[in-house]
């Protein structure tokens, strides 16, 4: 556990005998400790010592929490805060690993002597690695639906979690230090909760609005005032920060919460105006399910004010925000100077009078995230006249667009994008001429049902190219092989696509093998959807990659030649079947 697969010297095999006697065969107790020795030197002979001689005073057989106590104190106190944030989720509640850390980013827990060329992101990252290493919060998988087009696709996601002695300790330690303030399951609170910074509401379905003295009262009391984080949880509510279900602006008593950083908001029917939320002060991180920043058919007059309204220089974050007026939109977006990541769904006027529907962009001059969903409520495609792109995007992410010539130029231009992926899109006659262009910084290429037959690249094309990640791209037929010639490219990964685009991954690995003399380019098959030759022709099935460890099987006869391929691959230790059909000979 303390040296993974190798061996403990021998001078540390007497005092870790004792140390494992003195944990009086409490699981929980065993793996702590092991963590406390990894996050330490853990080949000193000195710090087994300590540990052995402290176990004295904390180990009983029905108190693990002094145990925790330990593992806590010694962590760092950068980590300390993460792993107290635990407490604001219910028992044996599973986070999804990539909201759990949006979440410590959004809260501020992440600053603590970041490296100039470590992004929060990976910061980020590693603090959540250093916890798993000392073994408080744990590592697990889940199945989950995610909607694809007309389809419901079943993805496997990383999560974490605490143990419930963990929790306990993590729920007293919080209330102690006046981290937060738990609210739990028919307990009554009151106005002067809300003098905590961060306050976590547990509620039965229903029950809030009757309780809460922000949701039932005419004007929000004034102690909310100090309130930085607001979670309320049960099966009808799910949000950060505040929660609505059905409304269309957000009270004016919730202007009070001028300290307020951070807001999500889950909507099921509503359009959310964005003004009324956006004066609030602090405000830096939105997220609402449907917004906008005004109505359709709305009065000249009433939309310029709304705009004046708007302005807030410290939102980072806004997401998900539908654009149908393209000129006062773009008076909108010249509101948030400091905007950082952005998604908006873009849904154009009449575009047969109207050629310039794509919003100005680049007015957000430091933008480094932008994903744009566009959904065209017309027979024929009117482009744009021009795309507009910030030079300082790192992330671009479109969704339903028709990639002309002109929107790829537009992205070539950008200096510093890095990440590009493109979704549920057409290239003008399922071709993409990328062999004169160049993308000079970027590192990852994702394409996901995108209608593509003919893709050429040359060797310059992408020059720091690192990751390819292709799915359901089901007119493609080949990778082209300049990708072999590519020297940073260190991955593929295919997902729902054809034998052919597998055998042609296999095949710029062997090239790189053959021609650079190492094995570089790792290719990963996740959900491939393979094409079977008739029975009568080809008994026999095989996967070229024998370490293969996950696959997912989606919605195609099962015969046993295939079943036969799957047995023998040695490592295989997830398997899915979605729509199978397993057919009888």
């Amino acid at each position: 556990m303390v040296f993974g697969e190798g061996s403990c010297p021998a001078e540390l095999l007497d005092v870790g005998h004792q140390i494992v006697e003195k944990c009086q065969g409490l699981p929980l107790a065993v793996v702590l400790i092991a963590g406390v020795i990894v996050r330490g030197k853990k080949k000193e002979k000195d710090l087994w010592l300590k540990i052995q001689h402290n176990l004295d005073s904390f180990v009983s057989a029905n108190n693990n929490l002094e145990i925790i106590q330990l593992s806590y104190d010694h962590l760092p106190y950068h980590l300390k805060p993460l792993l107290l944030y635990f407490a604001r989720s219910r028992k044996s509640k599973r986070t999804p690993v990539s909201k759990l850390m949006q979440l410590w980013m959004a809260e501020g827990l992440v600053d603590h002597d970041i490296p100039s060329k470590c992004s929060l992101e990976e910061a980020t990252q590693s603090y959540l690695d250093a916890l798993i290493s000392s073994n408080l919060i744990m590592v697990d998988h889940i199945l989950t639906e995610k909607s694809l087009l007309f389809s419901v696709r079943i993805k496997r996601i990383k999560v974490c979690y605490v143990h419930d002695v963990v929790h306990d300790f993590c729920s007293v330690k919080a209330k102690r230090e006046k981290f937060l303030k738990l609210i739990n399951p028919g307990a009554r609170f009151h106005a002067s909760d809300f003098l905590h910074h961060r306050l976590t509401i547990h509620t039965e379905d229903g029950q809030l609005h009757k309780k809460c003295v922000l949701f039932n009262s005419k004007m929000c009391s004034a102690g909310s005032k100090h309130l930085i984080s607001l979670k309320v949880s049960g099966s009808f509510l799910n949000l950060f920060r505040i929660y609505t279900r059905d409304v269309k602006a957000i009270p004016v008593s919730w202007l009070n919460l001028q300290n307020l950083e951070t807001l999500l908001i889950n909507t099921e029917y509503s359009m959310v105006l964005l003004p009324r939320i956006l004066k609030l002060s602090k405000l830096k991180h939105v997220k609402i399910d449907s917004s906008c920043f005004f109505e359709k058919d709305e009065e000249e007059d009433n939309i310029k004010s709304r705009i004046l309204e708007s302005e807030n220089s410290k939102l980072t974050t806004l997401s998900r925000v539908y654009i149908s007026y393209p000129e006062d939109t773009n008076d909108a977006l010249k509101k948030f100077p400091n905007l950082q990541h952005f998604e908006c769904i873009t849904i154009p006027e009449d575009p047969s009078t109207n050629g310039d529907w794509f919003p100005k962009f680049d007015v957000l001059n430091k933008l480094e995230s932008l994903f744009v969903e566009h959904y065209n409520l017309w027979i024929d495609d009117v482009f744009p006249n021009e795309y507009y792109f910030p030079s300082s995007l790192k992330e671009l992410r479109l969704y339903g667009f028709v990639m002309i010539p002109d929107l790829l130029s537009a992205i070539t231009l950008l200096p510093q994008l890095e990440i590009l992926e493109i979704k549920c899109s057409d290239f003008v006659e399922y071709k993409w001429d990328a062999s004169e262009d160049i993308y000079q910084s970027l590192k990852t290429l994702r394409l996901q049902v995108v209608d593509l037959s003919e893709w050429e690249v040359d060797r310059e094309t992408f020059p720091k190219l690192e990751e390819l990640i292709l799915e359901s791209c089901y007119k493609l037929t080949e990778i082209p092989c300049a990708f072999a010639d590519i020297e940073t490219l260190k991955s593929i990964h295919l997902m729902s696509m054809y034998r052919e685009i597998e055998d042609s991954a296999i095949e710029i690995k062997k090239q790189i093998i053959d021609f650079a003399g190492e094995d570089r380019l790792q290719v990963y098959l996740a959900d491939v959807l393979y094409e079977l030759e008739a029975e009568e022709e080809d008994e026999t099935e095989h996967f070229p990659i024998t370490s293969l460890k996950e696959l997912g099987l989606n919605d195609f006869p099962m015969r046993p030649a295939l079943l036969s391929a799957i047995v023998a691959l040695p490592e295989l230790e997830f398997l899915e079947f979605i729509d199978y059909d397993f057919q009888r000979e």
